[in-house]
């Protein structure tokens, strides 16, 4: 996968965290925000799982001449900003580099997070 891709992925998962949260309500609708579901979770880890995973397997080295080496990523190894809506009409971020650290902000009381965005 290209980052273009890995980075449409997290944009189809914010979608689908803001779909949930009522984002994109119109004005003077009262938006009820929500805990995702397992299901929506899943969906946003597995949006996330390729820019963060950190297989062997994504690293090809390269001999160079004079005996050095470099590493080529060819996918993963990342970071992933995601995000979530609070039931109080704040949105949440993290910045993870794991689908385990992932699941774990989503699935968080609402206002554990340290940033939170208005």
């Amino acid at each position: 996968m290209t980052r273009v891709s890995n980075g449409l992925m997290l944009w189809a998962g914010l979608a689908v965290l803001a779909t949930f949260a009522g984002c994109g309500e119109h004005p003077g609708d009262k938006a009820q925000h929500r805990q995702p579901t397992a299901a929506e979770v899943e969906t946003v880890v597995q949006q996330v799982a390729p820019m963060v995973e950190r297989s062997a397997t994504n690293v090809r080295v390269v001999n160079l001449p004079g005996g050095a080496q470099r590493a080529e990523i060819n996918s993963g190894f990342q970071n992933a900003m995601i995000a979530r809506a609070n039931p109080d009409g704040t949105v949440s971020t993290a910045c993870v580099d794991s689908t385990e650290q992932a699941k774990a902000f989503l699935l968080a009381a609402p206002g554990s997070s340290k940033k939170e965005v208005r």
